[in-house]
């Protein structure tokens, strides 16, 4: 009974760590990318992410702290009727709110790092203003 906590906390680390790398824009490799070079196009890069982190507020902090919720009290309750059952309801709710909650996270941690469409949106335009051409993001 003790390899399951050990498992899910080395699980919830592998998916936090693989899901480290946020997008970025790819860049068309036209003239002006090519007069500037990749480390002044990295820094306008950064520069537009941040004046897009500025100007776009992706309101999502509300959002995850919601889905958790729910999720925690749906794993209670289906949790609590298979505990009623077996006959240890209580112990039952608790591991069906406490996986669910975990499993509505990591999914969360994941989203996290895509950007939204609009913050997207405003890096394209401002780096298109500076000359670039933004082929996509990964």
């Amino acid at each position: 009974m003790m390899i399951f906590p050990r498992f899910a906390g080395a699980l919830g680390v592998t998916f936090l760590l693989a899901g480290c790398g946020a997008q970025q824009p790819t860049l068309y490799p036209n003239d002006h990318l090519n007069q500037v070079g990749p480390a002044q196009a990295e820094a306008d890069i950064a520069e537009c992410s941040a004046l897009a982190d500025q100007y776009v507020k992706s309101g999502k902090g509300g959002k995850v702290a919601k889905d958790t919720a729910v999720a925690a009290g749906t794993g209670a309750a289906v949790g609590g009727v298979v505990g009623a059952i077996e006959g240890n309801a209580g112990t039952r709710a608790a591991q069906g709110a406490a996986g669910a909650a975990t499993a509505v996270l990591i999914n969360n941690a994941f989203r996290a790092k895509e950007p939204t469409p609009m913050f997207k949106n405003y890096v394209n335009t401002c780096l298109g203003e500076r000359g670039y051409r933004v082929l996509g993001w990964e």
